[in-house]
């Protein structure tokens, strides 16, 4: 944009991102096979979202987003249609905090990178 801010977005539906791709330097999904079919198709980083309570989910979501899919989407000349996207390998994981604080966010985080390794994924980095 003219101001030079970076604008992200967190989506809900497979069609919507495909319009607003080019205004959005990131976006968040969260961890659902639909979700992850769009973020296998997207060009920009993405997050796949997902409870700490639930790691294991979140990294199986990855774990589809880095695969190639079929899914309702928009094509490169604006029609609504079947897309076929490629898989997006460095789509990295969000965990929602859990309300009892104290380790149990780097637990989950640990959790995550384990169930990625397992899945034949890089864990990363933890935050």
């Amino acid at each position: 944009n003219r101001h030079g801010v970076a604008a992200a977005a967190a989506f809900a539906d497979t069609i919507t991102p495909q319009y607003v791709s080019d205004l959005l330097a990131y976006a968040c999904v969260p961890a659902s096979s639909a979700m992850c079919e769009l973020v296998s198709g997207l060009s920009m980083p993405a997050g796949v979202e997902g409870s700490a309570a639930e790691p294991e989910r979140v990294a199986t979501a990855l774990g589809l987003a880095a695969q190639s899919h079929h899914f309702l989407g928009v094509s490169s000349a604006g029609l609504c249609g079947i897309v076929e996207s490629t898989g997006h390998p460095q789509a990295h994981a969000v965990l929602h905090s859990l309300p009892a604080g104290g380790n149990k966010l780097a637990d989950a985080a640990a959790r995550c990178s384990t169930a990625l390794g397992e899945g034949g994924l890089s864990g990363g980095r933890r935050a």
